[in-house]
């Protein structure tokens, strides 16, 4: 179950991305309505992407199966389920039995101690969570 709160400057978390590796990805979990969601924050050279961890065709965390959700070639996010690919930067699915739809984005910005999250972007994928 996907939940859209209203985007607003509420951190839902501050997260600290590991140093090195480009790209290097940090998973984070965040209250929304008094349930716990899961989410990824994603850096890419000097961009930062943040999606809930939610595949859209089994509703499961992108890491339900395995710690590894990059890809080997750092190009995509991968569902450790089925292997559904999503492009880092939109969070759209290009590969797998979910093509076409894509991971929810959430609001990102950098900050002192690594990374804050805030409430859902208005946006579905297509618009991306860059900052």
């Amino acid at each position: 179950m996907h939940i859209r709160a209203p985007e607003s400057d509420e951190v839902l978390a501050e997260v600290a991305l590991p140093e090195g590796g480009d790209p290097s990805f940090a998973r984070f979990r965040y209250a929304v309505d008094d349930r716990v969601c899961a989410g990824v924050v994603v850096r890419r050279g000097e961009s930062l992407y943040a999606y809930e961890s939610q595949c859209p065709h089994w509703n499961l965390p992108l890491d339900h199966a395995s710690d590894d959700i990059l890809s080997n070639d750092g190009e995509h996010l991968v569902c450790t389920v089925h292997g559904a690919l999503f492009e880092i930067a939109t969070g759209r699915c290009v590969g797998g039995p979910c093509q076409g739809a894509g991971l929810y984005p959430l609001r990102c910005e950098p900050s002192p101690e690594g990374v804050q999250i805030f409430k859902w972007s208005s946006t579905r994928i297509g618009g991306g969570g860059a900052v």
